[in-house]
């Protein structure tokens, strides 16, 4: 039997693979939805769900976690590559696409997912 999913184990681990990553962010879409916290470079750590991504393989020298954002794209670095969002869910929001969240969020240079 499988185990059941809860809470902590749909908890996504930035350090690992980026096939990793992937896998479990789609196959945890539309419920019970892969999550972390994001760090915005303030003392608050905000839980934010992530819906529809991409996967992008490339070597870096990022640590894992870091976003990188510009107006229209939304990445977030990883073990061989970069995580793509499209949609993602910030706490008490609807379910958004990147760019719709981009034109009202800033995020810093130093925010982080963990």
């Amino acid at each position: 039997t499988a185990y059941k999913l809860n809470r902590d184990n749909c908890k996504i681990d930035w350090t690992t693979d980026l096939d990793t990553i992937y896998n479990k962010i789609r196959g945890l879409n539309p419920f019970p939805t892969a999550w972390c916290y994001l760090n915005n470079g303030d003392e608050e750590l905000i839980d934010i769900k992530l819906y529809d991504v991409a996967k992008e393989y490339e070597n870096h020298n990022f640590s894992a976690g870091l976003i990188i954002s510009t107006k229209t794209e939304l990445k977030v670095s990883c073990q061989g590559g970069y995580i793509k969002v499209k949609e993602i869910q910030l706490p008490g929001k609807r379910k958004m696409d990147t760019k719709s969240l981009l034109n009202g969020f800033e995020f810093s240079k130093n925010a982080k997912l963990l």
